[in-house]
């Protein structure tokens, strides 16, 4: 990657700045690249509860790292696109808020409306760490400047709350309560209820069906967890999920052609299912969650196994290896 710096300097040119100051303005950037950086996972994977740390680690960034100077990360050679796409939405992220702009920037950017909070609150953070100085950024080619903030504007997402949105996951009767139900991506139950506008059989026909996507006011605990849907409008049957890139903690792979897994729940097993049946990938987890993860380590797998190893494959795993360079051409 390109090197990429910052850099903190008094507004006052001639004074210098506290390394209390410098340090905590860098860990404010790291908690920003790091948020931007989970929202990125949660629309590419769909995953709905915490981000696990080994996934997370994947932003975190080191003084030199793969680049010569300034910053990096730590993910191994070939896998730092992601990482990459998460830095220059911080590039970007910084020079429009740093120019006092405001706008409908962060619906258009971060669609996962808890990030988008997280995110808002890192830049209130960064923003009144950064009293008196001035934060320098960028490649060394193109460095910008962030000093002014519309801070009341980002601290109304905040207040606003993540309002409504989509979670994938199970609906459920409640077995002690008649005309109740209750949502689950995970060994936990959530309460659910619906709108006034949702009509009644909506959630029975939902409970009989398979994964579904619903729609409404979501609360979370503070370790992530959904905890409840309340004033849920829509209850949408899922089969089949896309993905156009594939992630693991090691290494991200853009896919050319996206790529439709099935997906299930078995009841009797209390077990998520995800399956690709041409590649012959199927997965069970005990939560949504995991499941996506394992899916995607088994493609990557796969991918390593048939398209980047100097083997000469026969039968069936020809079969798989043309399939996969039909997601992930090989690099000319």
């Amino acid at each position: 990657m390109k090197p990429f710096g910052f850099n903190v300097v008094s507004e006052n040119r001639e004074e210098g700045v506290p390394v209390a100051t410098a340090g905590q303005i860098m860990v404010d950037i790291q908690n920003l690249l790091t948020d931007i950086g989970k929202c990125m996972l949660r629309t590419e994977m769909s995953l709905q509860n915490s981000i696990p740390d080994s996934l997370a680690d994947k932003f975190t960034l080191r003084i030199g790292g793969s680049s010569d100077k300034g910053v990096g990360s730590k993910v191994s050679d070939g896998s730092e696109e992601l990482f990459e796409e998460a830095l220059g939405m911080l590039f970007k992220t910084l020079t429009f808020f740093g120019q006092g702009r405001v706008g409908i920037w962060m619906e258009d950017k971060f669609p996962d409306p808890f990030e988008r909070i997280n995110i808002a609150k890192d830049l209130v953070a960064l923003n009144d760490h950064l009293s008196g100085t001035v934060l320098i950024f960028g490649p060394a080619s193109d460095k910008r400047e962030f000093r002014r903030l519309d801070r009341e504007k980002l601290l109304q997402y905040v207040r606003n709350g993540a309002e409504r949105c989509r979670v994938i996951g199970k609906v459920s009767a409640d077995p002690r309560f008649k005309g109740h139900w209750t949502f689950s991506n995970s060994a936990y139950q959530a309460t659910i209820s619906p709108s006034k506008m949702m009509p009644k059989e909506t959630l029975d026909n939902a409970a009989k069906s398979g994964i579904v996507a619903v729609l409404g006011n979501i609360s979370k605990s503070v370790d992530g967890r959904v905890v409840s849907v309340n004033n849920a409008e829509e209850c949408i049957e899922h089969s089949t999920i896309a993905f156009r890139r594939m992630i693991s903690s090691k290494r991200d792979v853009r896919l050319s052609a996206t790529l439709y897994a099935d997906i299930g729940y078995a009841a009797d097993r209390k077990l998520w299912v995800m399956s690709y049946k041409p590649l012959n990938i199927i997965v069970s987890k005990p939560s949504w969650d995991e499941c996506v993860i394992a899916f995607h380590e088994e493609f990557i797998l796969q991918y390593e196994i048939y398209t980047e190893e100097s083997k000469t494959f026969e039968g069936e795993e020809k079969k798989a290896q043309a399939l996969l360079m039909t997601f992930v051409p090989p690099k000319i």
